[in-house]
C-alpha cells in the first residue's frame, strides 16, 4: 500500500487498544480513497472475536470485480457485520447508510438463511444488536422479515453486548466495557497503561516531531498535556 502511495497516521503499536489500521490517499482528482485493515473484528473487547477469520472465510464468497483474489463475507456473515457495525465503531449512531446495508443485505436472505443469522445471532450473543438493527431496517425501507426472526431474536437475555445500545454512551463508556471484557487483569492493567502511556513514538508522531534530543526532553510535557487535555474533554463531555 505505501507503494501505491497509501500513508497510515500515528499508530501506538498496541494490539489490545487498536485492532486495525487505516491507510489513505488522495488521488489525481482529489478523490480520498481510504483502507482499514482489522486483524480482529473490532477494538471493543467484546467482539473482538465475534466472527474469526477461519468462520469467514469458511463461507466467503468471490468479488469478480476486484479481482480473483478478492473475498467478501458471505450473506449471513455480512449481515450480522452490518447489523454490529455501528454499535461497536459508532456508538449506535443511526446513518441511512448503514440501515440501507442492512435493507440490502437482509433483502437476499432465504427464509433458511435468515433462520441461521437469527441462531448465529444467538449463539454469538448480539441478538439484542440484531433486532435493533433489523428494526431500523424495516422502519426505513419496510424490510421483509419474518415475525418468527424477530421473537427469536427478542427471547434471547442476559447479552453483555446489550449495554451498546444504551442511549449516551461515551468514550469512558467504551473504555470500562473494554476492559471488563478482557480476559485476564494483566490484559486489563496493559490496556490501561496503553492508553495513559501509550508509547513515546506515537506521542511524537500526534505533536508532529521527529525522534531525537529534543523530543526527549519535551516528551514529559507532551504526555501532561495529552492526558489534561483529554481529561478535560471528557469532563465538558466532547470525548
Amino acid at each position: 500500500m505505501t507503494s501505491l502511495g497509501y500513508t497510515a497516521p500515528p499508530g501506538c503499536g498496541s494490539d489490545l487498544l487498536f485492532r486495525q489500521f487505516p491507510m489513505a490517499r488522495i488521488d489525481a482528482f482529489g478523490i480520498d480513497h481510504q483502507f482499514d485493515f482489522h486483524w480482529q473484528i473490532s477494538t471493543q473487547s467484546l467482539f473482538t472475536d465475534l466472527l474469526t477469520y477461519d468462520e469467514l472465510m469458511a463461507e466467503a464468497i468471490g468479488v469478480a470485480a476486484l479481482g480473483p483474489s478478492a473475498r467478501a463475507a458471505g450473506p449471513v456473515h455480512a449481515l450480522l457485520l452490518a447489523c454490529v457495525h455501528p454499535v461497536i465503531h459508532h456508538r449506535n449512531r443511526e446513518r441511512l447508510l448503514w440501515t440501507y446495508d442492512v435493507h440490502l443485505l437482509g433483502s437476499r436472505l432465504s427464509r433458511e438463511e435468515f433462520d441461521r443469522f437469527a441462531g448465529l445471532a444467538i449463539e454469538k450473543k448480539v441478538a439484542a444488536i440484531a433486532a435493533c438493527q433489523l428494526a431500523r431496517s424495516q422502519a426505513r425501507f419496510a424490510t421483509r422479515i419474518s415475525e418468527q426472526v424477530i421473537a427469536r431474536l427478542s427471547e434471547a437475555t442476559a447479552e453483555p453486548s446489550a449495554a451498546y445500545l444504551r442511549p449516551g454512551r461515551r468514550w469512558h463508556h467504551e473504555l470500562a466495557s473494554n476492559i471488563k471484557a478482557l480476559a485476564s487483569w494483566r490484559e486489563r492493567s496493559t490496556l490501561i497503561r496503553e492508553v495513559i502511556f501509550p508509547s513515546p513514538r506515537y506521542i511524537l508522531d500526534t505533536y508532529g516531531l521527529k525522534p531525537g534530543p529534543i523530543g526527549l526532553i519535551v516528551a514529559p510535557a507532551l504526555y501532561l498535556h495529552r492526558g489534561t487535555w483529554g481529561l478535560l474533554k471528557i469532563l465538558l463531555g466532547r470525548k
